[in-house]
């Protein structure tokens, strides 16, 4: 694309080569390559114009700017300036969308979004050549730069949508314009902005409005919801879950540290049958039915679906099994709030077997009002699920921890950090535990989780098996 094109795009004063091509956008200064647009972008603690002179010394053929660089760039370079370069940026991006006709599946929801469409794009790639969001690209910065990734020999596209404030969401759909959407789940997230669970439901389901007639949806049967949104659809609807109703309805599932096997109720010919994905945790075989049914629609045949299950692995930092000395974990440190870490407890007690249960659990972000009582709720949970040793960190660890008590359990240990809780563990774990480590990505708590691999390196031996001990109180 010449820096023309995309001044034009983008509504952009151009000052130098007009017929200059860039080959990708960027927006991080350290990965410029050469031939990048280097994107200026400003934060409240950060502003890419300071940055400049490493683009252009990693070789940027142009910058998109809010203000004249100084000093000027170097010969045979191009410098767009804009008014609002995050708004320029999705300006572009909506622009190379509509030049392109391949089928695109825009994900939305609470929860499973980043690991459905792992698994969506693992499952297209069996047929498709298929791109995907990197990472958790799914906000204003995100979604464009997915879409501007997207090249003319792409035969279909997974595009993640997230929103933590009202009206985020639809903006983003537009950007994407998609064929099919997805809602993962609908539930208790970001509470401090929406309110309450109506105004999740209120948010996500924009992906249903803006969604072209010839669209379809793909709905989690078993979310709170789900039965409205159908009705109010537009367009044609297909379900997956485990409650009565569904379309593609799950029979039963089995987990344990290998991954998922579970036999779906299919209404596609050949597609009824058992699956293994090698994912952790029964709302994976969820989020595996949703994929089934939108690769069906997409023309996939059943053994290249089974196929690209297989081939799935998880997403960083969520749900991934680790070994580490005489322990097993389950690490799961990238988001969180009362339904994922109660899924996430749920797949400790199946996975633990005969193994004694510890979670370690930190704050939910987000929350608002509902913040105390949401905490409480997951440290019931945590009794739910069997565990038997909690310990609990950060802000929000007392109300975890007096739910936990409430429940009956009396090995708790409320630390005020990781780190803090590092050390507890030390002291109670045991040879053979099973531990969940299950936080919102802004605790850190996978830092706690280095440090306990790091301190048995340092060990060099598994340590001798601990008395049984209650946590300590404070």
């Amino acid at each position: 694309m010449s820096l023309q094109t995309i001044a034009q795009a983008i509504d952009g004063q151009l000052d130098g080569p007009p017929e200059a091509e860039v080959r990708r956008v960027c927006t991080d200064s350290r990965q410029v390559v050469e031939g990048d647009l280097f994107w200026v972008l400003r934060g409240p603690r950060f502003d890419g114009h300071a940055f400049l002179g490493q683009a252009w010394e990693r070789g940027a053929r142009g910058a998109v700017v809010e203000r004249v660089p100084d000093p000027p760039p170097p010969a045979r370079r191009g410098v767009i300036r804009v008014a609002d370069s995050r708004r320029a940026l999705a300006r572009l991006a909506a622009a190379w969308r509509r030049q392109l006709s391949l089928p695109v599946v825009a994900v939305a929801g609470s929860n499973g979004k980043t690991s459905f469409k792992e698994i969506l794009a693992t499952v297209l790639r069996q047929r498709f050549a298929t791109h995907a969001s990197p990472a958790s690209y799914n906000n204003d910065i995100g979604v464009p730069l997915t879409l501007l990734g997207l090249e003319p020999e792409h035969e279909a596209a997974v595009v993640e949508a997230g929103t933590n404030h009202p009206g985020e969401l639809e903006p983003l759909l537009e950007i994407i314009q998609p064929r099919f959407g997805v809602l993962t789940w609908l539930g208790h997230e970001h509470l401090e902005f929406f309110g309450d669970l109506a105004g999740v439901i209120r948010e996500e389901s924009a992906l249903v409005r803006c969604l072209p007639r010839e669209g379809r949806l793909f709905l989690n049967w078993d979310a709170p919801g789900s039965e409205r949104l159908r009705r109010e659809a537009g367009v044609p609807v297909e379900t997956a879950g485990w409650r009565a109703g569904a379309d593609w309805r799950l029979r039963w599932a089995v987990v344990d540290w290998a991954g998922c096997w579970f036999e779906v109720q299919a209404p596609e010919p050949g597609w009824s049958g058992e699956y293994f994905v090698p994912l952790l945790g029964r709302h994976m075989a969820g989020l595996a039915t949703l994929a089934l049914a939108v690769a069906a629609r997409l023309g996939l045949r059943p053994e290249e679906a089974r196929r690209g299950l297989a081939a799935c692995r998880p997403a960083p930092l969520r749900m991934n099994p680790v070994e580490c000395g005489p322990w097993r974990l389950l690490v799961d440190c990238y988001n969180a709030n009362a339904d994922s870490m109660i899924a996430a407890l749920e797949t400790l007690a199946d996975v633990a077997g005969d193994r004694r249960r510890v979670a370690v659990l930190g704050p939910m972000a987000e929350l608002g009002a509902r913040s105390a009582a949401e905490h409480d709720r997951v440290g019931r949970a945590a009794v739910n699920a069997g565990v038997q040793v909690l310990v609990v960190a950060g802000s929000t660890a007392t109300a975890l921890a007096d739910g936990a008590r409430a429940a009956g359990l009396s090995a708790v240990a409320v630390c005020p950090d990781p780190r803090a809780a590092l050390d507890v563990l030390e002291t109670v774990l045991q040879p053979g535990d099973a531990v969940l480590v299950k936080a919102s990505r802004a605790a850190h708590f996978e830092t706690l989780v280095k440090g306990l691999q790091q301190r048995q390196r340092q060990a060099g031996t598994s340590p001798a098996r601990l008395p049984d001990h209650p946590c300590s109180t404070t």
